[in-house]
């Protein structure tokens, strides 16, 4: 369990509902300090050339450091329409450049499928109410195509419990033990 601030209850929401309003991009920090680890496709921060690996070094003149990603994700987001301005360090160039995107209201895709050989790749992004439905449909949709699945979680916001155990009981046998390394 954790506690939310009521902003932080909305902004838990507006995630599993699936839409939101800002640039597109998927954060986190390590010890460089707060980077881009993912961006939508077809999101302003795709557009406008953010690739993962990029360090945050500010939003709109105030610097990142020493910030958590919810600072740089509220400092990010809201409202659509508006500019922001970011300070990167690009890994991939080795040098700093500044980014000027205009935020939009995004949907998150909920979920993805790819079928490669015989291995089917779900690509799922959030547990909400419909992750076990739409879980079950891609299933069904490349049944009989399939002799492995693989679940990728990557760039997946969370969620409710309950949903992560409805999508988890598809793929597990009833009284099997979950084990994780």
């Amino acid at each position: 369990t954790q506690y939310f601030s009521p902003n932080e209850v909305l902004s838990f929401q507006t995630m599993i509902d699936g839409d939101f309003e800002g640039i597109g991009a998927y954060v986190e920090w390590d010890a460089n300090g707060i980077y881009i680890s993912g961006v939508l496709p077809g999101s302003p921060a795709q557009q406008s050339g953010l690739l993962p690996g990029d360090i945050i070094q500010s939003v709109d003149g105030e610097t990142m450091h020493a910030k958590t990603a919810d600072d740089a994700v509220r400092k990010i987001r809201w409202p659509a329409g508006t500019p922001v301005v970011l300070e990167i360090f690009s890994t991939v160039l080795g040098a700093k450049k500044s980014v000027t995107i205009l935020r939009k209201k995004l949907e998150i895709p909920i979920i993805s499928d790819e079928l490669k050989g015989n291995i089917l790749v779900i690509h799922l992004f959030s547990f909400n109410d419909h992750s076990r439905d739409d879980v079950q449909n891609v299933l069904q949709k490349y049944s009989g195509k399939y002799k492995s699945v693989i679940l990728d979680l990557r760039n997946n916001g969370g969620g409710t419990l309950q949903s992560a155990v409805n999508v988890g009981s598809i793929l597990i046998k009833k009284d099997v033990v979950i084990a994780t390394v």
